[in-house]
Order: C-alpha cells, then sequence, then structure tokens
C-alpha cells in the first residue's frame, strides 16, 4: 500500500495547471501492513508560459460630443505581470469626442506579460452629429430715410459644411436695401443660415 503527501492524491497524480511552476518534495510510504518504509522524492514542475487573455471589449458605437471610454479585462494564467497598451485616440482609456472626432478608428488592444502577447482589434465608430451654423456681427440698426441699410452677416459651421444664407425683405439676401423718403417705421429682418 502506498501514501503520498500533498499536492498528489491518495493514487500518487496531481493535475498541474499553470502557476504551479516550482520545486516540491514528496513524501513517498509504503506498507506492507507489517512493516513502513518511506523516501522523500524532489518534484520539479518546469513553467510553461501562456500568453495573457483579453476580454471585456467589443465593437464601439459614439456620437460626436460623447465621451468614449475602454476598461479591458486581463488575466494571465502564470499570474505574471501585465503590461496593456490601447491605441489612439483611446490611449489613456478615455476619449472624449468633438465636432471634428467623426469617423471610424481601429483600435488595438495589447497584453503583454514580457515574453508573450495577446492581442485584440476593435472598431470604434463615431457618427457625425450636425452642429448649428452660428451667426454674428449682427445688430439693431437705426438709419434716416434715404440712406443705405447694408447688413453683412458673418457665418460659421464647426462641420464646415456649405451654407445657404438668407435675409427677409425689406433688406433681402444682397444685405442691401436703399431706403427712400417714405420708408420710415420699424422692420424686423430674420437672417437664416442653413447648412
Amino acid at each position: 500500500t502506498y501514501t503520498f503527501s500533498p499536492p498528489l492524491d491518495k493514487e500518487g497524480k496531481w493535475k498541474t495547471n499553470y502557476g504551479d511552476a516550482g520545486e516540491y518534495l514528496i513524501k513517498l510510504i509504503a506498507t506492507d501492513g507489517q512493516l513502513s518504509t518511506e523516501r522523500n522524492v524532489k518534484l520539479v514542475v518546469n513553467r510553461v508560459n501562456v500568453p495573457p487573455t483579453i476580454s471585456g471589449v467589443k465593437d464601439i458605437f459614439a456620437q460626436e460630443g460623447e465621451t468614449v471610454t475602454i476598461q479591458p479585462e486581463v488575466k494571465d494564467p502564470n499570474n505574471d505581470p501585465v503590461t496593456v497598451t490601447i491605441t489612439e485616440p483611446l490611449k489613456s482609456g478615455t476619449f472624449v469626442t468633438d465636432h471634428t472626432s467623426a469617423g471610424e478608428y481601429q483600435i488595438v488592444v495589447l497584453a503583454s506579460d514580457g515574453e508573450m502577447e495577446a492581442k485584440k482589434t476593435i472598431s470604434l465608430v463615431v457618427e457625425d452629429v450636425n452642429v448649428l451654423p452660428v451667426i454674428s456681427n449682427l445688430q439693431d440698426l437705426t438709419v434716416k430715410e434715404g440712406e443705405l441699410v447694408k447688413i453683412v452677416p458673418e457665418v460659421e459651421d464647426l462641420d464646415g459644411d456649405d451654407i445657404t444664407l438668407t435675409i427677409s425683405n425689406p433688406v433681402g439676401d444682397t444685405g442691401e436695401w436703399q431706403t427712400s423718403f417714405t420708408d420710415n417705421g420699424v422692420y424686423t429682418v430674420t437672417v437664416t443660415a442653413e447648412d
């Protein structure tokens, strides 16, 4: 009859796992029921390195103006320290998008234990969000009859879209109105910028 000390089971077997590398002193006892003998046996488990694993990352869809974050879950079966790197624009783990961020980005998450590495590539799609054009250089005007009214609005579109500018009557789209001596009164002029 044989008995074995841990980590061997009663049949002298042990299914090793990653992280079990090392030297183990095993006590082996053999008995015939009357006499016993024992011997120490050194068991050496050699290290087998395997790459880290990456989970918890998938394709990301966002709109301009949103903050995008990524938090990969990285494990190493050998319990080695792991270095994680992420490509731009998520290198820091956070990407604050703005009106220029629309597009598709290929994001690579790399986990390395110094010997082996795991890599996962995902897509980050940032959808364009249209921003209203901004009209400036407008103020209330006071003129005398017979004078030329001139409106020169300045329009900015953060998306770079082509703008159609309309100015209501009595000024009109040219931005100029030559008043006559019968035009006294208060007029509301609407300037519209449309992308």
